[in-house]
């Protein structure tokens, strides 16, 4: 459960970021916002990884 709402926190970052690419004010340009969130697709791979072990250990264990 905490590894679905981890996936789901992530995704909406994600969405958030996909928005950011560089921005303007008055005083200053931001370009490249985005590349602190490099990884986060890498990290939303792993949790949906992480999140299929998990499923199948649940099915496995209340089979027994």
């Amino acid at each position: 459960m905490l590894t679905t709402a981890e996936i789901g926190f992530y995704r909406r970052v994600q969405s958030d970021v996909n928005r950011i690419v560089g921005y303007s004010t008055d005083a200053m340009t931001i370009t490249n916002a985005d590349k602190p969130y490099a990884n986060l697709s890498q990290t939303v791979a792993e949790l949906l990884s992480r999140q299929r072990v998990l499923y199948y250990k649940m099915t496995r264990f209340t089979l027994l």
